[in-house]
């Protein structure tokens, strides 16, 4: 109602700019209380979801960066296991070997890998980096390699080496430009929040008392403008 009444005087006291003033800090510090008591009510009343996420590490809770990369590493390697299984059209990489399969397979391969125990440990959030699936996919067809040996196996390893050709060529290739991209997308939001905080309520009284200074100073110059050329027609007149 000041602002409103000083508006249609044209003319700003400063008495007024300092009730204006006065009005606004006890506005945005009402509102400001109110919030922290919302907040406090809020935080008190603990859901079924939030009893489930205080139940995590304080590590898993305390890093959302870590959290974003390792279901980003889930997503990227089930797409990549999906092509694989594509370009594995016999399903000789699909399902772990057996020594009913391959009798002695066992003895010569101490560390037997597959496309479902990779698949398994992307959705576990196994891998938490690229290079720890990079070296699975590798051991994988290294295996193959080893275990058929001989004329027998040729046709295994050449089918090996084919599809490891093919995931590192292509698949690995865009798994990592993927992870680049996403992981950059991700600094770069991180780092934007945490250079804009968010404005607090002193911040907002402050900005609201530079504007009332810049209305009162425009409005003055207004007067000053419409005087001015009052004075010029009144001396037009008197000369004339």
């Amino acid at each position: 109602k000041i602002l409103d009444e000083s508006v249609r005087k044209g003319l700003i006291s400063d008495q007024a700019i300092a009730q204006i003033q006065g009005c606004l800090s006890a506005t945005f510090q009402s509102t400001s209380a109110e919030k922290d008591v919302e907040k406090n009510n809020s935080t008190n009343v603990e859901t079924p979801k939030e009893k489930k996420k205080n139940s995590l590490s304080v590590s898993d809770r305390g890093n959302s960066d870590l959290q974003f990369e390792y279901k980003l590493l889930r997503k990227i390697i089930k797409r990549a296991v999906a092509r694989m299984k594509e370009n594995d059209a016999q399903g000789l990489f699909l399902n772990p070997v057996t020594d009913d399969i391959a009798p002695g397979y066992s003895k010569v391969i101490s560390k037997p890998i597959c496309l479902a125990e990779i698949e398994k440990n992307a959705i576990d959030l196994h891998y938490t980096s690229m290079i720890k699936f990079e070296n699975d996919v590798k051991l994988m067809f290294e295996n193959c390699i080893k275990y058929n040996i001989g004329r027998p196996g040729e046709w295994f390893r050449g089918e090996a080496r084919k599809q490891q050709k093919k995931w590192r060529d292509l698949v690995l290739k865009s798994c990592k430009e993927m992870y680049n991209i996403e992981m950059n997308k991700r600094k770069k939001i991180t780092t934007t929040t945490n250079a804009t905080p968010p404005e607090s309520a002193e911040e907002k009284i402050r900005a609201e008392q530079q504007n009332i200074k810049k209305l009162a100073e425009s409005k003055k110059a207004g007067d000053k403008r419409k005087f001015q050329s009052i004075s010029e027609r009144n001396d037009t007149t008197i000369t004339s």
